[in-house]
Formats: C-alpha cells, sequence, structure tokens
C-alpha cells in the first residue's frame, strides 16, 4: 500500500454511523491532467443555497463506481445527460457531509502548496455497488480515490489551463484520483 505519511497502517475507522472521512478532491491544485482547479468562484458552490449543498442537506448526495463513459455513437448530449445526472444501478456511496479544510496545505508541507483547500468527504457504502467501496475503505493494503464530477469554466491563464467549477453533481469513487490527494492515504483520520 502506497502509504506517503510516515508511520500509517492504512487503517480508516467510521464514525458511530458508519462514515468514513476522507479527502474527496481540493481546490487550488492541479489535477492529474495538469490542468489547474481554482477556488476563485468555486466557493460559492459550497454555501447551503447551491444546488449541490441541497443535495447534502437533503441526504441525496451519492458516489458512483467510475466516471460516465461515452460510449460509441452516444450523442453529446445524450451524455452530457448522463454526467449530470446519478445511475442508480451503479451507487457504492452516500455522503453525509462535504467540507473543505482551509489549512490543508498548510497543514501539510511535504505537498509544496500552503493554498491546496482540501474537499473533505463523509462517506459510507451504499447501493448496488457499495462492496466495491466497502471493500477499498477497509482493506489496509488497498487504496480508495475519489474524483469530483462537475462542470467547469475552463480558461488559459499566466501559462495554464485553469478549471473554475460552474457547477458540482458529486464525487465518484475511481481506481486513481483526479486530484492526487483524493485519496484514503491523505484523510485526516487514517491509522
Amino acid at each position: 500500500f502506497p502509504v506517503t505519511i510516515s508511520g500509517k497502517k492504512g487503517v480508516l475507522t467510521p464514525d458511530s454511523d458508519g462514515y468514513y472521512t476522507v479527502v474527496v478532491g481540493g481546490l487550488n491544485t492541479y489535477n492529474s491532467a495538469g490542468e489547474f482547479y481554482t477556488a476563485k468562484g468555486a466557493l460559492a458552490l459550497f454555501e447551503g443555497s447551491s444546488h449541490f449543498m441541497r443535495r447534502i442537506k437533503n441526504g441525496a448526495l451519492y458516489a458512483e463506481l467510475g466516471h460516465p463513459k461515452k460510449p460509441a455513437g452516444m450523442s453529446m448530449e445524450a451524455f452530457y445527460n448522463r454526467v449530470i445526472s446519478i445511475e442508480e444501478t451503479n451507487i457504492c456511496g452516500h455522503f453525509s457531509d462535504i467540507t473543505l479544510d482551509f489549512n490543508f496545505g498548510k497543514n501539510n508541507p511535504q505537498l509544496n502548496n500552503p493554498e491546496l483547500i482540501a474537499i473533505i468527504g463523509k462517506v459510507k457504502p451504499a447501493g448496488a455497488k457499495a462492496n466495491a467501496l466497502q471493500l477499498a475503505l477497509e482493506n489496509p493494503k488497498q487504496n480508495s480515490a475519489f474524483s469530483i464530477r462537475g462542470l467547469t469554466e475552463n480558461k488559459y491563464v499566466n501559462g495554464r489551463t485553469e478549471r473554475q467549477l460552474t457547477n458540482i453533481i458529486k464525487f465518484d469513487h475511481v481506481t486513481e484520483p483526479g486530484i492526487s490527494i483524493a485519496d484514503k492515504v491523505m484523510s485526516p483520520v487514517l491509522e
């Protein structure tokens, strides 16, 4: 198990309701494609009035197993509709809470990014694909990763592609994180 924080065993313990605390994304950081996810404008999506936060408040924010893939022959409109929807037969987890940790970058100097804001989620395996998430969270030798599913406005600024989130659909359980910190290894409660 590629534990990057020395002394950790890779054990993640759920809270009394069965929810695991994990890092599911980040702002003011690069994704695996070298694009910069800026906090500018995105922070409003984490306010109580947003559609995304209403989903959490209503107990209706779920994770799917993997991101949707566009099958050959599917129109872009049909694929867009799939991206913004939740497929009940592919649900692997339920989120009870999503918060921002504005000090994550400062508290993890090894990341060399004091401006990094971590997106922290409380997730519990649920739905038809719950077993895949459960096994990944419980196995100390297996990492579990997440990736944001959202819509962005992309701009080329100061020599880099900046992605500003304009809508957050949800977070998906994936094999490798889109943002390097969005996995079990970086959980603030990992033992």
